[in-house]
């Protein structure tokens, strides 16, 4: 992640776009308010997905989040939201640009290989990026947005991010956390930090070195902190068989779920109860 437009501008990295709610509780693509020329996502294709992961933050955040359109790009390897200043009236407000291929099948994707078309077969006519894949990387960039619209203090944020990580008491990072609200020493939110964010530094069942927070090549342009809350937040609210969402919340204490409040639906939050 980069700096972008203006100091606290950033440059979010992964798929997304939100589309306005035009009544009936569904999403349709903004037509009027941007150029012509963009190549939007396919609202047939996207609709239900997209309201999926919308419903699952604060209902006075949904009309802004639903207003940001995405459009399909050749340049953009997997997807970027740019969000802009507001202070510049020739700035444009957060938009997304997603993978020329977001709405393509296998088929489209390997038309001009003819042998791994060939080896294809019937998958030919899958989608790409699965619908539960679109789902993850919606809700994950849903909070990069709507962390800086509620301009939440990432700062502070990250500093309690940096000592519930680092303490031991608080569980070492496993993926096999909480279960039905048995803590057993090990922290599975803590282990996704660690695998996803943080290089796999280290291995937390011998050494210390999964302490040292240090962000993988892909991330080491991030704003500390930023991740941290898009990562957090979407296993908060994604949905899971096997991983209840008590049990993620249980992993966290009060102070860092509070950065959430008004962000994630309230309802979710409660189920630390």
């Amino acid at each position: 992640m980069q700096n972008k437009r203006g100091k606290n501008k950033v440059l979010f990295a992964a798929m997304l776009n939100l589309i306005p709610c035009t009544g009936c509780n569904r999403f349709d693509i903004p037509t009027n308010d941007f150029p012509t020329n963009r190549d939007y996502i396919s609202q047939e294709n996207n609709a239900d997905m997209l309201e999926r992961a919308l419903i699952k933050f604060d209902p006075l955040l949904r009309q802004y989040l639903s207003s940001i359109p995405i459009y399909k790009c050749e340049c953009i390897d997997v997807a970027a939201a740019f969000i802009g200043d507001p202070t510049d009236p020739n700035d444009v407000f957060p938009y997304i640009e997603v993978n020329e291929y977001w709405d393509s099948t296998l088929g489209n994707y390997y038309s001009g290989n003819e042998l791994v078309g060939s080896l294809l077969g019937p998958t030919t006519s899958q989608p790409v990026f699965q619908d539960n894949f679109k789902e993850e990387l919606i809700a994950h960039e849903l909070l990069h947005i709507a962390q800086d619209h509620t301009n939440v203090d990432i700062e502070e944020f990250y500093r309690k991010i940096v000592v519930w990580y680092k303490t031991t008491e608080t569980g070492t990072p496993s993926p096999a956390g909480i279960n039905n609200g048995q803590y057993n020493g090990t922290n599975r939110l803590k282990y996704i930090l660690w695998w996803d964010l943080y290089g796999k530094h280290g291995n937390p069942e011998e050494d210390a070195k999964w302490r040292s927070m240090e962000y993988s090549e892909r991330y080491k342009n991030s704003i500390p902190g930023v991740e941290e809350f898009a990562y957090i937040g979407s296993k908060i609210i994604l949905p899971s068989e096997e991983w209840r969402i008590k049990d993620r919340l249980l992993e966290l204490p009060i102070d860092i779920i509070e950065y959430y409040n008004g962000i994630i639906d309230p309802k979710i939050l409660r189920l630390r109860e």
